[in-house]
């Protein structure tokens, strides 16, 4: 006999049970998934718990290969499709699809992990502000090796973490939560013509958000992104710097179909860049004259991203997530 459901747990759109589906792309990253696979299905537990309906796992693997299929074989209650088509917004476009039947659909990476009660505090905040059409929930940093101190000081690998109910016009898909239904009411979808790039998120919460959804911020709801030793040092960080500006650019541009626009819109992303490059270039020299990590790190991190704009602007687009096949 299952136990009384609570009276603050929210019900589905039709006032049945409330249908969670939580989605994880993953690709090439077997060891990372199989140490993620058990903390989600501890908090789909959880969830069933609170809201007395049912709540599932989806593996969406972007791998050809299928790398991921015995990880997922050996878990119950682990429901697994491969994804051929190579890209984040073809493995977030399947997962979509695959939800259809679904009332909310969570978004969790392989190479993150979930705090505490992530998934309830998710659901909780999506029902105590009234249904929005998207929860971005706050995503935190959790390096595997201790950084340098010249990395913490440039703060790359941090995010803003707005209040929960903040409302946004654009929001990362790494821990997003999607009203299913909402989101099909709307017509929106991820666009899988982006491929390797990244932005698909970008495009995806612009477009909920013009067309009339709401999108909220929720900092309770966190996941931990995990930095690899890899990833942790000056070169990578800096590399990294240049991508984000190049996919704003590379966003901007793809989102604008008018040509007369577009090349407005290329000019003052020209401009924006040579401005903001000058003032890294300024902050930079001076903490080397002054010694001073954070001043040298963050000016560098500005130049690198202010170049990276520069080239998106120029039509330089190189895809964020290149692979070997």
């Amino acid at each position: 006999m299952s136990s009384p459901r609570p009276a603050d747990a929210p019900r589905g759109p039709g006032g049945g049970p409330l249908r969670v589906q939580v989605g994880i792309l993953t690709f090439r990253r077997p060891a990372l998934l199989a140490t993620l696979l058990p903390q989600v299905l501890t908090q789909v537990e959880e969830l069933r718990a609170w809201t007395q309906g049912p709540a599932g796992v989806l593996v969406v693997d972007n791998d050809p290969d299928g790398s991921a299929g015995e990880v997922c074989a050996a878990l119950a209650d682990v429901r697994y499709v491969l994804e051929p088509t190579p890209g984040i917004p073809a493995g977030r476009h399947r997962a979509l699809e695959e939800s259809a039947d679904w009332d909310l659909l969570q978004f969790i990476d392989d190479d993150e992990e979930p705090a505490p009660a992530w998934l309830v505090t998710m659901v909780r905040a999506w029902a105590e502000h009234d249904r929005p059409v998207v929860v971005a929930g706050s995503v935190r940093t959790r390096y595997l090796t201790p950084p340098s101190p010249w990395i913490v000081a440039g703060q790359f690998f941090e995010r803003r973490q707005p209040a929960t109910g903040t409302p946004l016009d654009v929001a990362a898909s790494g821990n997003m939560l999607i009203d299913v239904p909402e989101v099909r009411r709307l017509g929106v979808q991820f666009d899988r013509d982006l491929g390797l790039h990244g932005g698909s998120d970008t495009l995806f919460s612009q477009d909920v958000h013009r067309a009339g959804g709401r999108l909220i911020a929720c900092r309770e709801g966190a996941i931990y992104d995990l930095v690899p030793p890899e990833h942790s040092n000056r070169r990578w960080a800096l590399q990294r710097a240049w991508h984000l500006g190049q996919s704003r650019s590379f966003m901007a541009l793809y989102a604008e179909k008018s040509p007369s626009r577009r090349r407005r819109m290329r000019v003052r992303l020209l401009l924006g860049g040579v401005v903001r490059f000058a003032q890294g270039c300024l902050q930079t020299g001076l903490g080397l004259v002054l010694r001073h990590d954070r001043l040298h790190a963050r000016g560098l991190r500005w130049v690198h991203r202010a170049r990276g704009v520069m080239a998106g602007a120029l039509g330089e687009a190189t895809p964020k997530y290149p692979r070997e096949s």
